[in-house]
């Protein structure tokens, strides 16, 4: 859908903004990872080797004694943005984490309390999650209550063909304008064509 490419397109922008960032992943290692970013004309090595962008594996995090083990994870994260002051920071994805709780009130505790956590920190998050449920906006129905701005990639046909659409559905304290905008991935990453008001 394009999840991952955005998130690293928003934190290496803020890079070039002079903004630290950190991304976590629980799905890729950071070797494919890196791989396949090397192929995008946004991609700074400089970067990831002066540890201005740091992508790290938190999978190995999430046990301890074969238990789930939250306030680890929340102890990491909160430690990795104070240590190098990380203004952005990406989460991939928080479906993952959920899948290793399995049961639904520990996971809708789990996102509440990520949400607090966040709420203290003096950085801006994104969270990732697959939802298979076109008619949902999120897997646990918590996500969106925790979530200052809500953008929703799907891909659709239009007339038979492909297109790529990015939603934005909410956006707390702020006017946007809803209703599908076409983009594109390439190696220049996302390419958003916006809908343009003709009088």
């Amino acid at each position: 859908s394009g999840k991952t490419m955005l998130s690293f397109q928003w934190l290496f922008e803020g890079i070039r903004n002079n903004e630290n960032a950190l991304y976590l992943t629980l799905t890729e290692s950071p070797a494919r990872l890196l791989k396949n970013l090397e192929l995008l004309s946004f991609y700074d090595r400089k970067a990831i080797e002066q540890k201005k962008l740091k992508i790290l594996d938190i999978r190995s995090l999430m046990y301890e004694k074969e238990m789930f083990n939250q306030r680890r994870i929340f102890e990491f994260i909160e430690k990795e943005v104070k240590d190098t002051n990380v203004k952005r920071l990406c989460i991939d994805s928080i479906t993952a984490i959920a899948y290793n709780i399995q049961d639904k009130d520990k996971i809708r505790s789990f996102i509440f309390e990520l949400g607090k956590l966040f709420s203290g920190m003096d950085c801006t998050t994104i969270l990732t999650s697959e939802v298979t449920n076109p008619k949902r906006l999120s897997v646990y129905g918590v996500e969106e209550f925790i979530s200052d701005v809500i953008v929703k990639l799907k891909q659709l046909r239009v007339k038979g063909e492909p297109r790529r659409v990015i939603q934005i559905i909410k956006m707390r304290g702020k006017n946007y304008k809803g209703g599908d905008i076409l983009f594109r991935l390439s190696e220049n990453g996302v390419i958003v064509f916006p809908n343009i008001d003709v009088p």
